[in-house]
């Protein structure tokens, strides 16, 4: 029987707003829901029947979890890996993307090696173990490489990313200066001086592009349209799109192979940076995100719907834009400790995260916009935040 003609029992690992979202397509594909997280009032937790409380690092509380569910995923890919391979494996239930695929993508040094491994095009990078390390490779390195051609890169000019759990700017220091370099050193070593590091070189870059892919486990594919990425503080602020590339065609077909070779299965996206009339990519998250969140309403399929089609095995097709041409989605982000207002106008799509607490550089929720030009959507959604205090 197609998995398509059944609904599936689907078990989410966390129970926030990507979560929330996936829970929400997986009603509409006619699935039943469960969430595994630690509190009841989660985002996710608010709008499944099936909820169960508990960490997720405890293998007790993932075992009972998945033995109630078809399959498996996560909303996030800083979990323990071994863990929820262990847990996966004595309840007999599979987890997509697969638990060592995952283990390979959350750590930015096998990451790397992974995409060079595949001949993907991305920045050049050293690990490092210790600040010692840190300070022998800032006195008397620099990154002047073939990769770069033409571009001229400026001296003792870094950026150090935690090789683990770093997101949205956390774990992540540019170094420009001596000072900056001092800071770095300082912030290591009074959270955790064990912590390893990639350090890559900072590039002048034109603009921060995504490309997001859904892949089912028979192999089909769903290429979503080439967006483009604005970030505040290191944290995404808004996303226009369809945008083009004269490099992203050829970068889709590669990514497409890397995609078979590992046998991925879900949805992906690859953030990346446009210099020099090429693509580079900068990180992997093997998950949705939030960069093409706009789906959800300016596409025929929206990303959390071809990840839960994708681990169901349910064919995949490429998606449309299916209304105006062009469309931005911005984010709602909380500046302040108060209970959010907010008015929204006709003509946008409000997405809210059920979250408890507002609080400073909260991602809250979303808008989305349509329009006849990335600039006139991105002109109705920005103006649309301002009615929105949070």
């Amino acid at each position: 029987m197609s998995p398509t003609q059944r609904p599936f029992h689907i078990g989410i690992l966390g129970g926030g707003q990507l979560s929330r979202m996936l829970a929400l397509s997986g009603h509409r594909l006619g699935h039943h829901l469960h969430v595994l997280s630690e509190s009841d009032k989660d985002p996710a937790a608010q709008v499944v029947s099936q909820h169960q409380k508990g960490s997720l690092n405890k293998l007790q509380n993932l075992v009972k979890f998945l033995k109630k569910v078809d399959v498996a995923t996560f909303e996030s890919e800083f979990l323990d890996a071994e863990l929820i391979a262990k847990a996966a494996a004595l309840a007999q239930k599979n987890i997509f993307p697969r638990p060592h695929i995952m283990g390979l993508l959350q750590d930015r040094l096998t990451q790397k090696k992974l995409l060079l491994e595949h001949d993907l095009p991305t920045l050049d990078f050293v690990s490092i173990s210790d600040p010692n390390e840190a300070k022998a490779f800032y006195n008397h390195s620099s990154f002047l490489t073939s990769n770069y051609k033409n571009l001229i890169l400026k001296r003792k000019n870094f950026v150090f990313k935690k090789r683990r759990f770093g997101y949205d700017g956390y774990g992540t220091f540019p170094v420009s200066s001596e000072k900056d370099f001092r800071n770095f050193l300082k912030k290591w070593s009074t959270t955790d001086s064990s912590i390893q590091f990639i350090v890559e070189p900072k590039i002048p870059f034109e603009k921060e592009l995504a490309l997001t892919f859904a892949r089912n486990l028979s192999g089909q594919i769903a290429q979503f349209p080439l967006v483009e990425t604005h970030q505040v503080q290191s944290r995404c602020d808004w996303v226009i799109g369809p945008v083009e590339h004269p490099q992203q065609k050829k970068l889709a077909q590669k990514i497409c192979r890397f995609l078979n070779q590992i046998d991925y299965v879900g949805t992906i996206t690859f953030e990346l940076f446009a210099i020099q009339k090429n693509l580079l990519i900068n990180e992997v998250a093997p998950r949705v995100h939030n960069s093409a969140h706009y789906s959800l309403d300016a596409l025929n399929l929206d990303q959390f719907s071809a990840h839960l089609q994708s681990l169901t095995n349910a064919p995949l097709y490429s998606p449309k834009i299916y209304k105006q041409k062009y469309f931005s989605m911005v984010n709602l982000i909380g500046n302040r400790k108060h209970k959010p207002q907010w008015e929204i106008p006709a003509a946008v799509y409000f997405h809210w995260y059920g979250k408890e607490e507002n609080r400073p550089g909260r991602k809250m929720g979303h808008l989305t916009c349509l329009g006849n030009s990335t600039k006139e959507a991105l002109r109705r959604a920005l103006t649309a935040r301002k009615n929105i205090h949070l």
